[in-house]
């Protein structure tokens, strides 16, 4: 038997209080990740933060509850698409956030945008189906009152024209969307089980 792969759909969540990090990364970096433990640890079916739950007519998440100033989050995962084509990625954002694929900014945005528009990569990308792509989303919030953060999507007609269409939600889905994987391997006559994968034994 081989590597089997195991998807959970979501994207994962990290956030840090009292954030000390760089500012022209708009957003933890690789390093400040590596150094410094983050206050909490959790996974969302979308980016879809607001302190203002009621200001988004009651479509938007609360913050984790003492996230309110001068902290920070990372957001990432695995992007898959179900159909072959060309995407733009949008960012809406109070202060600062960037959204890269595969280590690629490719939005980046620097304070503020506005709730109704957003921070749009200025070209779209192509995305094969099968293809996975890492996907990650920076923020950083300083100063407190009213403030969000929301990563969107949508397909384009065409490279040249993206002009159709209307933004929504890049939501948790292991097929069309953002999820983690975990991979189980055989060891030693057995079979090795990753933490966050479930096996189902039948037939004994």
């Amino acid at each position: 038997a081989g590597v089997s792969e195991q998807r959970s759909s979501g994207w994962r969540c990290r956030w840090w209080k009292n954030y000390e990090g760089p500012e022209l990364t708009l957003g933890p970096n690789f390093q400040y990740r590596e150094t410094h433990p983050p206050d909490a640890d959790n996974t969302a079916d979308a980016i879809n933060f607001v302190s203002c739950v009621s200001c988004w007519g009651d479509q938007g998440s609360p913050f984790p509850p003492g996230f309110a100033s001068n902290f920070a989050a990372h957001f990432d995962g695995v992007l898959h698409v179900d159909e072959s084509g060309v995407y733009q990625f949008m960012v809406q954002h109070d202060q600062s956030a960037v959204l890269s694929i595969d280590g690629v900014a490719v939005v980046n945005g620097r304070c503020c945008s506005s709730g109704i528009g957003g921070s749009i990569s200025e070209k779209p990308l192509e995305l094969e189906q099968g293809t996975p792509y890492h996907i990650s989303v920076g923020y950083i919030q300083r100063t407190g009152g009213t403030f969000y953060a929301r990563a969107m999507w949508k397909q384009c007609e065409s490279a040249v024209d993206c002009s159709a269409g209307v933004f929504s939600l890049i939501q948790g889905s292991a097929t069309h969307g953002v999820s983690s994987s975990s991979f189980s391997e055989p060891r030693g006559g057995g079979v090795f089980i990753a933490d966050a994968a479930a096996a189902n034994i039948s037939g004994l």
